[in-house]
């Protein structure tokens, strides 16, 4: 079996493990977010200088872009007809809460962001590709279910990097129905290079930097609740990504490569 094949077969299993233990934290700041677990890196290579400044986004990133005062924070309940929204929406405090969602919507499409976007198994790289010469990363399938969430081209943890060039890969795992597909990213990556990814295992991540346009839309087929389904998704798009596998402890560069143009 390839590397690829590998990685998009451990990473099913691995997710389906995982898919019922685990519950998504509300961050006490409205605006804030989970941090991921990798150290910080030396302020003087290349990964600590990308670092300065940079953030990673909030939890409820698509629902700042999408403006969406009901989503973000969590009104649904308490707001649940048309014409309760439709009152709501007249007063003072949606017109604050909606005011301050626009500030800090500015405010992330003005600054570098980051994903660590091999920081869990459904989204890790496999083992080197000695014939390719490169890793490969799983960045999601076009399926809900067995601890996966449907996400559709180029797109990576709920943000969209129009300008990546990726391969859509036949999932393998659990008898999965046929055209469930595997959006993959190939780093190609010269074996000694490669020898010090492998070498340090839980350091070394891939990371992008980017900036942020506006709003998306991105419509595919997903596989959901045993049915092939036309999704639409809004989903903030990167205006450019800037790929980098390094080690976060020491700041050592294996790769980078900028997808689009900087501004």
């Amino acid at each position: 079996m390839s590397p690829l094949c590998k990685l998009i077969s451990l990473a099913f299993v691995s997710s389906s493990a995982a898919a019922g233990s685990s519950a998504a934290a509300q961050p006490s700041d409205p605006f804030g977010g989970e941090a991921s677990d990798v150290s910080t890196p030396p302020s003087d290579t290349r990964l600590g200088q990308l670092f300065l400044g940079a953030e990673e986004p909030p939890d409820d990133l698509a629902a700042i872009f999408q403006l969406d005062v009901f989503e973000y924070y969590k009104l649904g309940d308490r707001y649940d007809t048309d014409l309760k929204r439709a009152v709501f929406q007249k007063s003072d405090e949606y017109v604050e809460k909606l005011a301050q969602m626009k500030a800090e919507k500015r405010r992330l499409q003005a600054i570098d962001l980051f994903i660590v976007a091999d920081d869990d198994d459904s989204h890790e790289l496999s083992s080197y590709d000695v014939k390719r010469r490169g890793f490969w990363l799983s960045l999601g399938i076009n399926a809900t279910g067995w601890g996966y969430e449907a996400s559709g081209p180029r797109s990576c943890r709920g943000i969209n990097f129009p300008a990546l060039s990726t391969t859509g890969t036949p999932f393998l795992g659990w008898e999965a129905p046929r055209g469930i597909k595997a959006e993959m990213l190939f780093i190609p990556m010269r074996p000694e290079k490669a020898l010090a990814v492998e070498q340090s295992k839980g350091d070394a991540h891939v990371f992008f930097f980017f900036r942020l346009g506006d709003v998306r839309e991105v419509r595919f087929k997903a596989f959901e609740e045993d049915a092939w389904r036309n999704v639409r998704q809004e989903l903030p798009a990167a205006r450019f990504v800037r790929v980098v596998v390094a080690n976060s402890r020491s700041g050592e560069t294996y790769f980078e490569k900028l997808f689009g143009k900087e501004p």
